[in-house]
């Protein structure tokens, strides 16, 4: 991927892509939606089964998702543990986000970027 290109993985909490609602946790939710973007401008986005929706043990997803391709995850919330094991893959974190994908990369193709603070419990695995 060169610089003027990226893949952004957004946790989603329903199965709608680009046009669906992230979801509040990037462990739990059924499945990522991947953007591309080429140029600043969003080219295409795909859907991918989170296959470790019903248990995952510390780093799985972030190897997953690294594996897709991606550089950045967006995700309502993330605990600190993740935090760093997408960090060590080279995956850019932005958390805080909600309501619709689509409105997620926009923000953060703007510059609004949300702080990676860890989540604050409530979802079962911010721990990871």
């Amino acid at each position: 991927m060169n610089s003027s290109t990226m893949s952004i993985a957004v946790a989603s909490a329903d199965l709608q892509g680009i046009d669906g609602q992230v979801s509040e946790h990037f462990g739990r939710c059924p499945a990522y939606t991947l953007v591309e973007v080429v140029e600043g401008v969003v080219h295409d986005s795909r859907i991918e089964s989170n296959p470790f929706v019903e248990g995952h043990a510390p780093g799985q997803i972030p190897e997953y998702i690294a594996d897709l391709g991606a550089n950045v995850i967006l995700t309502g919330g993330i605990g600190g543990r993740a935090i760093q094991f997408f960090e060590q893959r080279g995956v850019q974190v932005a958390a805080g986000f909600n309501g619709p994908v689509k409105n997620a990369v926009e923000a953060f193709l703007r510059g609004e970027l949300r702080e990676s603070d860890p989540c604050s419990g409530g979802h079962g695995d911010c721990h990871d």
